[in-house]
């Protein structure tokens, strides 16, 4: 009986937590056509299912949790500014795909290439930089010192 009772805890733990995805894969700034002054760092794949059980979702799986929550979040975290070439799917909730929540499952999926500013590059003909001002105050001078 009380190995029955944790499997049964165990299942519900995971059908709780959803199952979802994030994969991303490093771009070199060769590998694609991107705006002037922009490189990619990466694309990025994600991916949500919800499980649905007479309508009620644990968790619910839609676009916004698949592009603001893992996407947009992880593209941030590896340091990009802006994701172009958003694409996703979903799901669908009207019509017979409402059906998928009586009892089923749903899926939402983004992808994107996550990109940033260029650094910027050394000019060999530009002057130097000045040097860093001193950070602290001018040591005291020895009394008689002028």
């Amino acid at each position: 009986m009380a190995m029955r009772a944790s499997s049964t805890a165990a299942l519900l733990a995971l059908v709780l937590a959803g199952c979802s995805s994030v994969d991303v894969v490093r771009l070199q700034p060769d590998q694609l056509h991107l705006p002037k002054g922009m490189e990619p760092i990466a694309g990025i794949q994600t991916t949500c299912i919800g499980f649905y059980l007479f309508t009620l979702g644990i968790p619910e799986a839609d676009l916004d949790k698949a592009v603001n929550e893992l996407l947009m979040k992880e593209a941030k975290r590896i340091g990009a500014e802006k994701v172009i070439d958003l694409r996703f799917d979903a799901t669908p909730s009207h019509g017979l795909w409402w059906l998928t929540k009586i009892l089923g499952f749903r899926m939402a999926s983004a992808w994107g290439i996550a990109i940033r500013p260029e650094p910027a590059v050394d000019d060999p003909g530009a002057p130097p930089p000045p040097p860093p001002l001193p950070t602290s105050a001018p040591a005291s001078r020895p009394a008689g010192a002028k």
